[in-house]
């Protein structure tokens, strides 16, 4: 033991750490004044940059008494859980998306998360989908934040992706002979969606069953009230309806029909 060290330790009913720094006071305290104290925070195992470093930040904020200086936790959550607005929804690391300057400020990589942002996705502010900082409560499927666009009215179930893109909602392509076995030809080309998917499509899947004959679309269209069945086909036809294909020829010249 130095004898400055020892002279020192003849406070020892002063020291208010109760021997938990040891007996060198004079790193800290001086002979002027006891409550004086000078301190390198930057040679400990937590360094105090930032708003860690501002002037108003006592040591008591971080220290809970003064037995307390030396290894404390130095996790944020440790100090910080009562700010943790996402209740505790996304760990402990607090650091990935946050920094010492001020808590407001972030920095997260989207393309890292479950839902990579792209095209119009990309520019919008984190509240556009996430209603609350419980961030992994939004949703993904298109149909939870485009639900007021979707002029199909759910008819064609919320894979919208399966039609449009994140460039522009208004771009769409979907090939309904290639994706489906249901070819649209003559007439039913230019028919749109909800024309003929009026019922809301049952959860997971795209769309409600549908009956490929000519009448489950077409009763009311039935000037022969059913007298001919249901295969219209055999008569007519996509590209004009009112065109008849197979009408049986008269077996004489002449001859009129019945």
């Amino acid at each position: 033991m130095t004898a400055r060290t020892s002279r020192c330790w003849g406070h020892r009913k002063d020291d208010k750490h109760q021997a938990s720094l040891g007996e060198r006071c004079a790193d800290c305290h001086t002979e002027n004044d006891w409550k004086a104290t000078r301190f390198n925070h930057a040679r400990t195992r937590f360094p105090l940059r930032e708003a860690h470093a501002a002037p108003t930040l006592a040591c008591k904020s971080c220290h809970k008494d003064l037995r307390s200086y030396r290894d404390i936790p130095r996790a944020c959550v440790d100090c910080h859980r009562k700010d943790d607005k996402h209740e505790a929804q996304l760990g402990t690391d607090c650091a990935s998306c946050h920094g010492e300057q001020r808590w407001t400020g972030v920095r997260y990589d989207h393309s890292r998360a479950r839902f990579a942002l792209t095209g119009a996705h990309a520019p919008l502010a984190c509240k556009s989908c996430h209603q609350s900082p419980r961030f992994r409560d939004a949703p993904r499927d298109c149909g939870s934040c485009h639900q007021k666009q979707d002029v199909h009215k759910a008819s064609l179930g919320v894979a919208c992706e399966s039609c449009h893109n994140t460039r522009d909602w208004r771009l769409w392509r979907f090939d309904h002979d290639r994706q489906t076995s249901y070819a649209l030809a003559g007439g039913h080309a230019k028919v749109r969606c909800i024309a003929c998917h009026t019922l809301p499509a049952p959860t997971g899947r795209k769309t409600a069953a549908l009956q490929t004959t000519c009448v489950s679309c077409h009763a009311k269209d039935d000037v022969h009230d059913r007298s001919f069945g249901a295969r219209c086909e055999q008569c007519h036809q996509p590209a004009r309806w009112k065109q008849i294909i197979n009408q049986p020829a008269l077996s004489q010249p002449g001859a009129s029909r019945p």
